[in-house]
């Protein structure tokens, strides 16, 4: 008797200063987020086996709320048409994890140019796979939305069309010691602080994509014919298409913006396959502009999805590229 109270004691104790930890992490580390996306923010098969968002519907990612608007898309709080009616295609990076719908890149240009209204259908998760699946459901069947326009965003990790392999970065863990760290990831701000402090997991995460960037690579040619098949399928519609790639966190920290970057040679495999279609790597555009350390631009210890400054300054980018 007398040990389970002891055991007990101790127990209660370490709970108790477990939750004392976090509080503080909390209150002093306000920017450390805990990772995750509410499941009512997306309903299964809306582009074919492709997810989409549910419509009119609210829930939290990374600790932030979203909202979706009556047609599918991120809700901002500008909403009246406009001159064109532009369509962003991206993952969880042009979708704005962490970051509050008016203050991604997309909600910003929505809301405060004069001619762009913004449909953003950007959603975790998706990859080149998903973006076609999108674009034939959309467009091959109807164009009910009246597009005039459509802007991929890419990352890195868009080459992915296929599941991943037992070697990436999400994958090395036993689906046992993977339930725990999704939890941790979820649940605990100790557990992103440790891991920022004592890994670099941006670092891990862009040497292990970099590797799909390589010419002779299966998954970046069938990228470059799904990319000029959506291209192809939206010319046909009279639908104008731009393409704009995003850089890593390690990637602008390091200055591996040359002809050997892997948005460098995406860049060149696809304009050496159609030099019309119009492709801009943001990667050296960001690395001149960015004037602090490039952790102020990504959320805490993530080396993929930007910050609300970085979200900023891709706006400006964007909007004197195109003005």
């Amino acid at each position: 008797m007398k040990l389970i109270k002891l055991i007990s004691y101790n127990l209660f104790i370490v709970v108790f200063l477990i939750l004392v930890v976090e509080l503080s992490i909390y209150l002093l580390y306000p920017e450390i987020q805990l990772n995750g996306t509410d499941h009512q923010l997306l309903k299964d098969s809306v582009y074919y086996d492709s997810p989409g968002l549910n419509p009119k519907t609210s829930g939290k990612s990374n600790s932030v709320e979203k909202e979706t608007n009556n047609n599918g898309f991120w809700k901002f709080s500008s909403s009246s048409e406009k001159e064109k009616s532009v369509l962003y295609l991206g993952d969880s990076v042009t979708m704005g994890i962490g970051v509050e719908n008016d203050s991604t890149f997309p909600g910003r240009i929505n809301n405060y140019s004069s001619s762009d209204q913004i449909l953003n259908i950007s959603l975790i998760g998706y990859s080149i796979y998903d973006y076609d699946n999108i674009v034939r459901k959309l467009f091959v069947e109807d164009n009910l939305l009246e597009i005039d326009e459509v802007n991929m965003f890419w990352c890195l990790n868009d080459i992915y069309s296929v599941p991943l392999g037992d070697e990436s970065p999400e994958m090395k863990n036993s689906f046992l010691l993977s339930d725990m760290l999704q939890f941790l990831r979820t649940n605990s701000r100790i557990y992103q602080l440790l891991k920022a402090t004592f890994t670099d997991r941006p670092k891990t995460y862009f040497l292990y994509d970099v590797q799909y960037y390589k010419e002779d690579k299966t998954e970046l040619i069938d990228a470059v014919k799904k990319i000029l098949s959506i291209r192809r399928t939206l010319l046909e519609r009279g639908i104008g298409f731009k393409l704009y790639l995003l850089p890593y966190e390690y990637q602008l920290r390091m200055g591996i913006i040359d002809k050997k970057s892997p948005t460098s040679i995406f860049y060149k495999k696809i304009k050496s396959a159609d030099d019309s279609l119009l492709v801009t790597d943001l990667t050296p555009i960001l690395y001149k502009q960015m004037s602090n350390s490039t952790n102020d631009y990504f959320l805490y210890g993530d080396g993929i999805h930007f910050s609300i400054n970085g979200h900023k300054i891709i706006y400006e980018v964007l909007t004197r590229l195109n003005n």
